[in-house]
């Protein structure tokens, strides 16, 4: 009997050593909850800053991405396939309302061409990029961009010739 009541002592013991610990625990998690909602509380303020910073953040790169500049990044980087994507798409955008702009486009357009690696089709990428300095004189002859495309294409023809030559 004496073993039968220690053993139901320890028993109820251990129970409310647990039922210490849950309540312990739950006021610790209640106060660091308690914490957490005054932090968020007194951060409004900045949170609502830092909202209005990635909203102004987004705009800015709304206007990266249509002024081009992501072509002219892949083209730095020598991606001549994947920025020849973004200035097609400029030069679709801007042909007819903005010579200048066409212009660039068409020029950076035909660097990628004349650039791309070997392992596309050299031969229709350099036609490519001639048929668009060509374009470039043609259509906006007083651009920035005319004078440069004179010279390509003649350092094009120049490699064209000596081609010839050599078969």
């Amino acid at each position: 009997m004496n073993s039968l009541f220690m053993n139901s002592i320890s028993i109820r013991i251990l129970l409310l050593s647990f039922c210490c610990a849950c309540c312990s625990y739950s006021t610790y998690a209640t106060s660091d909850f308690s914490t957490l909602e005054e932090t968020v509380r007194n951060n409004t303020g900045e949170i609502e800053e830092l909202k209005r910073e990635v909203a102004e953040l987004k705009v800015k790169l709304a206007e990266l991405l249509q002024e081009g500049d992501i072509g002219d990044i892949l083209l730095k980087k020598g991606e001549y396939e994947e920025a020849s994507k973004f200035f097609v798409k400029k030069y679709k955008e801007v042909r007819g309302k903005n010579g200048e702009k066409a212009a660039e486009a068409l020029y950076k357009l035909a660097v990628c061409f004349e650039n791309m690696p070997d392992n596309s089709s050299k031969e229709e990428n350099k036609k490519k990029a001639k048929i668009s300095y060509e374009k470039l004189k043609a259509d906006y002859p007083k651009s920035t961009f005319a004078k440069d495309a004179e010279i390509a294409l003649k350092r094009l023809n120049e490699k064209v010739i000596r081609s010839d030559n050599k078969k």
